[in-house]
C-alpha cells in the first residue's frame, strides 16, 4: 500500500462511529436491531475507501490490510516506549525529528497511537495502576479494635501454638478489661491458675480442641454462654507456665515420674549426647479399600489373566507353526536328496551309455579304416566312388556294423580330416606332440579332441602322405 492508502485508513478510523464498528466500543449492546458484524463493517469500509481512490479489494482483504497495519503500529510502539528509543546524535545532526523517525517505522504513528494506545489489546489493564483508593489498605489489627475479647483469644492461641515472640509483642499492649465491663455493665470474673470462668463451666487451657471450641463460642457470643457472651479473662503467664509444665511432663521417663531418681529424663539424655531408642509403635490401622479401588484392582487382574491366556495361545500357535515349518523343510530336503540321487544315477547311466557309444564308434571307425584298403584309395577320387562305398558298406555289414554307404563316406571324411590336421601339425612339431598335449591345448591348437593313436598308425600305413 502507498502512503495515501495508509492516510485514508487512519482518516476513516478517526471517525468514532467507524472505529466502534471495526474495533468495538464500551457501550452496551443494543437490544433491538441486527448487530453489525466485523465482516460487514470491513465491507462498508472497503466500499467507502475504494470510492475515494483506494486499491480495489473486498471486505476480507480490507480486514487483513487493517490488521497488518495495526501489527506494524504495535511493533513501532514497542520501540517508542522502550529504553534507549529516540534520536541518535547522527540523526539529530542530520535534522531528523522524532515524528519523522516514527513515521518511517509506521505511517502516521502518532495518529494511530491516539486511536489504539489505550486499547486493552495494546495496553493490558494489568500493567496499569490498581485503581483502588488509599483507604482500602489496612492492617489486620484494626479489625480487632472493636472486640477486646477476640484480641485476648488470639493472644492465648498464639501461646498455645508456640508463637511466643508474637505473643510477647501483643502482651506489651495494655488490655483494659474495665472498658469491656463498662460496655456490658457487668463485672468480669477473675482468672485463677490458668482457668477460664464462664457462667457455669470452668475449662483448663490444656483441654485441646474443647478449649478452642469453647473459646470460639465465647467469641461468637453463643446462647450457651448466658450473660457472659464473648468475654474472656486470660492469665498469659499461667498459660505459658502450664504449657511448659506439660511439655516437661511429656519428656519425663515413666519411672522418673514415679520417683525413681536414677532414671534420667529425655531432656537429660539428649543433653548428655546419648541416643534414646523410641518405643515400638503400634502397627498402623488396616486401610479400607473403596469400591472404586477394588473394581480397578479386579479389572487389572482380569486384564492380566486375559493377556496371559492370549500369550499362551500365541505361544502354542507359534509352536505348531514351527513344527509344521520343520516338517516341510525335512520334506524339501528329502525331495532334493532324491533328486540328487536320481541325477547321479542318470548321470552314471548316461556315462555308461556314452562310454558304450564311444566304444561302439571306435570299433566302427576302426573297422571302417580296415575296410578302406590301399586297393580302394585310387578309386575313392574317381567318379564311380559311390560304388566303392557300396562295397565298403557291404564289408562293414559282414563285420557286424550296420551302415549305409553314405554314412560310411561321411564317417570316413571326418576321420580323414582329423588325420590330415594331425599330419599337418606333425610336419612342424611331430606327431608325438599331439598325443602329449592336453585337451585344452588341443582345443587351442584347433586339433581333434580325442583321436586314437592306433587310428593314426593304421591310416598312416596306407596313407603315407597327406592328400
Amino acid at each position: 500500500m502507498t502512503k495515501q492508502d495508509y492516510e485514508m485508513i487512519v482518516t476513516y478510523l478517526e471517525n468514532p462511529d467507524n472505529f466502534a464498528a471495526i474495533n468495538g466500543c464500551d457501550r452496551k449492546t443494543k437490544i433491538t436491531g441486527k448487530t453489525l458484524t466485523k465482516v460487514t463493517a470491513f465491507g462498508h469500509m472497503a466500499v467507502t475507501l475504494c470510492a475515494q481512490g483506494f486499491v480495489k479489494c473486498s471486505g476480507v482483504i480490507m480486514g487483513k490490510k487493517v490488521a497488518r497495519y495495526v501489527c506494524t503500529y504495535k511493533n513501532a510502539r514497542t520501540f517508542y516506549l522502550g529504553t534507549g528509543s529516540g534520536l541518535t546524535e547522527a540523526e539529530i545532526a542530520a535534522g531528523l525529528t522524532l515524528e519523522q523517525k516514527m513515521n518511517a517505522k509506521c505511517h502516521y504513528f502518532f495518529r494511530m497511537h491516539a486511536l489504539f494506545g489505550a486499547r486493552a489489546n495494546v495496553k493490558p489493564p494489568a500493567v496499569g495502576d490498581a485503581g483502588l483508593p488509599a483507604e482500602m489498605i489496612f492492617d489486620d489489627r484494626d479489625l480487632c479494635q472493636d472486640s477486646q475479647a477476640a484480641f485476648q483469644f488470639s493472644t492465648a492461641k498464639l501461646m498455645l501454638r508456640g508463637d511466643e515472640e508474637e505473643a510477647a509483642d501483643r502482651e506489651e499492649e495494655p488490655i483494659d478489661l474495665s472498658e469491656v465491663d463498662e460496655v456490658n455493665n457487668q463485672t468480669a470474673p477473675v482468672a485463677d491458675a490458668g482457668k477460664f470462668f464462664f457462667e457455669t463451666a470452668m475449662l483448663d487451657v490444656t483441654g485441646g480442641d474443647a478449649f478452642y471450641q469453647t473459646a470460639r463460642a465465647a467469641e461468637d457470643g453463643g446462647p450457651e454462654m448466658g450473660n457472659q457472651t464473648g468475654r474472656l479473662a486470660v492469665d498469659v503467664e499461667t498459660i505459658t507456665r502450664s504449657d511448659a509444665d506439660r511439655t516437661s511432663q511429656q519428656n519425663r521417663h515413666p519411672q522418673q515420674s514415679r520417683g525413681d531418681a536414677s532414671v534420667q529424663s529425655v531432656d537429660d539424655v539428649r543433653s548428655s549426647g546419648k541416643t534414646v531408642r523410641s518405643r515400638d509403635r503400634p502397627p498402623p490401622p488396616e486401610r479400607k479399600t473403596s469400591l472404586i479401588t477394588a473394581y480397578e484392582k479386579e479389572v487389572k487382574e482380569k486384564l492380566f489373566l486375559r493377556k496371559k491366556a492370549q500369550d499362551q495361545k500365541a505361544n502354542f500357535r507359534n509352536a505348531i507353526l514351527e513344527d509344521r515349518r520343520q516338517a516341510r523343510e525335512q520334506r524339501e530336503r528329502a525331495r532334493i536328496q532324491e533328486g540328487i540321487e536320481a541325477m547321479r544315477m542318470a548321470r552314471a547311466d548316461c556315462r555308461s551309455t556314452l562310454l558304450a557309444e564311444m566304444v561302439k564308434t571306435r570299433k566302427k571307425n576302426g573297422t571302417l579304416i580296415q575296410a578302406v584298403s590301399e586297393e580302394y584309395l585310387e578309386q575313392l577320387s574317381s567318379p564311380t566312388s559311390l560304388r566303392i562305398w557300396d562295397l565298403i558298406a557291404v564289408n562293414l555289414q559282414d563285420s557286424g556294423i550296420q551302415c549305409t554307404p553314405l554314412e560310411a563316406k561321411v564317417q570316413w571324411d571326418s576321420i580323414a580330416w582329423g588325420y590330415l590336421l594331425i599330419a599337418d601339425h606333425s610336419d612342424d612339431c611331430g606327431a608325438t606332440v599331439y598325443f602329449d598335449m592336453t585337451a585344452e591345448e588341443r582345443t587351442w591348437s584347433g586339433l581333434p579332441h580325442n583321436f586314437p593313436k592306433s587310428w593314426y598308425d593304421d591310416i598312416k600305413a596306407f596313407y603315407p602322405r597327406p592328400l
